[in-house]
């Protein structure tokens, strides 16, 4: 809890990526750790149907492959110099 506090609040914010549906993994646990803290937090997981296949067509399909997180880490730089 204390790295994730540290970071969260050097940073400003945090982003968590699971390879599963987002209930119950690792993103709700980094959550419920930060929950007084004030930080931008995105949750990547698989949010559809999972299934069988290429692990990187799967994790670009499911967007949570490189460049899909190299976009939300953007996303979230855009919104905090725009804020």
């Amino acid at each position: 809890r204390q790295t994730l506090v540290r970071a969260a609040r050097e940073t400003g914010a945090i982003i968590t990526i699971e390879d599963h549906y987002p209930e119950g993994g690792l993103g709700d646990a980094v959550l419920d750790a930060l929950a007084n803290q004030e930080c931008q937090y995105r949750k990547m997981a698989v949010r559809g149907l999972p299934r069988s296949g290429d692990s990187r067509a799967l994790l670009a399909e499911f967007q949570i492959d490189a460049a899909a997180i190299v976009e939300s880490a953007l996303e979230i730089v855009d919104t905090t110099i725009t804020a």
